[in-house]
């Protein structure tokens, strides 16, 4: 019987390193690795000029300073891809694992009493909103080590948040008037979302692509909610030594 046990435990734990050595000597994302790879660093920022809505007799806009403002992304599982091979990205070179990140795209660098300036000339008519640009904040949503090459897409997951007082987009009109509504998907849109573009990754370089979304033309009624379209678009790519 102790025979059998330990012929049993033999096999099972050659059977893990078995698996083992596969996984070790497997390369998962279909791209070879290298000893020198280069940088991939993807930011993420709303259009400056996307920065207002009109609802019947309301304009809704960034311009009014309020810290419940905010319009919440979640972003995950980041690729970029060379044909049929690809290259998972994280969200810092030190992580070694994916996950989910939450970004506020209406978060500006304008300072409150700034904005309650510009608010101040909006109420007023003093200034056309038409010719504003709104500072969104830039943030950097994946920034990984890539292996040198040509890569001609990326992907990741964008959707709302999961936490529910941040899976509604909270606006505010020039009047002070503040409306929280709550988004989803459209049902036939993938939760992933692809970016078709041609670059190219150096050894010991960086490759800096930067995505724009558009907050408020992402937002549309239907029946009596509210979807995420998710406008967005690669704006520039810039090659960093």
């Amino acid at each position: 019987m102790l025979y059998v046990i330990s012929k049993i435990k033999l096999l099972f734990w050659l059977a893990v390193l078995s698996l083992i050595s596969i996984s070790c000597n497997t390369n998962v994302t279909g791209v070879d690795d290298s000893p020198s790879p280069g940088t991939v660093r993807i930011t993420l920022r709303a259009n400056p000029s996307d920065n207002y809505v009109v609802e019947r007799t309301d304009t809704f806009s960034v311009f009014t300073p309020n810290t419940s403002l905010g319009f919440y992304v979640n972003i995950f599982q980041g690729s970029v891809f060379a044909k049929d091979k690809f290259a998972i990205l994280y969200t810092t070179p030190k992580s070694y694992m994916q996950e989910d990140s939450v970004y506020n795209i209406f978060k500006q660098n304008t300072s409150q009493a700034d904005l309650k300036i510009i608010a101040g000339k909006l109420d007023s008519s003093k200034v056309n909103i038409n010719t504003l640009l709104a500072d969104y904040t830039e943030y950097t949503i994946f920034e990984s080590f890539v292996p040198p090459g040509n890569y001609d897409k990326i992907r990741f997951g964008v959707n709302v948040p999961t936490d529910l007082t941040k899976s509604r987009v909270t606006l505010i009109s020039i009047k002070g008037k503040v409306t929280p509504i709550p988004l989803e998907l459209p049902p036939d849109e993938d939760i992933l979302k692809e970016f078709l573009v041609d670059f190219k990754v150096e050894e010991n370089k960086t490759t800096q692509i930067n995505i724009i979304i558009n907050p408020f033309k992402s937002i549309s009624r239907y029946k009596d909610s509210y979807r995420f379209s998710r406008v967005m678009e690669v704006n520039s790519v810039e090659y960093i030594k």
